[in-house]
């Protein structure tokens, strides 16, 4: 994959909020998991655009 491609893959929230939440090895909220991605999906858009 590259950077352009796990952009995408990451902001696929909706279908992911439509499954039954896996079983982890600790203690999660995916409202976490979530904005973690989001903010990566951001930080991530900021430094292809050049914009570091």
């Amino acid at each position: 994959m590259n950077a352009g491609t796990d952009l995408r893959v990451v902001m696929f929230f909706e279908d992911a909020e439509q499954q039954p939440m896996l079983r982890m090895y600790y203690e999660v909220d995916w409202k976490d998991v979530k904005a973690y991605c989001e903010r990566a999906a951001r930080k991530l858009a900021r430094t292809l655009a050049g914009l570091h």
